[in-house]
């Protein structure tokens, strides 16, 4: 486990004070900049965009959006979906 090539995360920021959130993404982050292979599951979908390089955003079991997580918050299927119709108006 002290190199390793692949990260599986699921939710790792559920139920966290934001500021241990922010902590936990910035390692998160590192680890990937470092080239770790990072897989992570994550319901704050802000949180989750703001460090990914892709995404795969799922809603009621259907793939909304593939690609590039600076993309994805201005696709408006993954706004309406994790963002809310509000992040939709703002955007559009």
């Amino acid at each position: 486990m002290s190199q390793p090539k692949v990260m599986l995360l699921d939710e790792p920021s559920m139920g966290l004070a934001p500021a241990v959130v922010d902590s936990i993404l910035a390692k998160v982050r590192d680890m990937a900049d470092s080239g770790i292979a990072i897989l992570m599951v994550e319901q704050n979908a802000e949180a989750g965009m703001a460090i990914a390089d892709d995404v795969v955003a799922v809603a009621r079991g259907e793939v909304v959006y593939s690609g590039q997580a600076g993309e994805a918050r201005n696709h408006a299927s993954v706004l309406r979906a994790f963002l809310g119709e509000a992040a939709l108006a703002e955007n559009h």
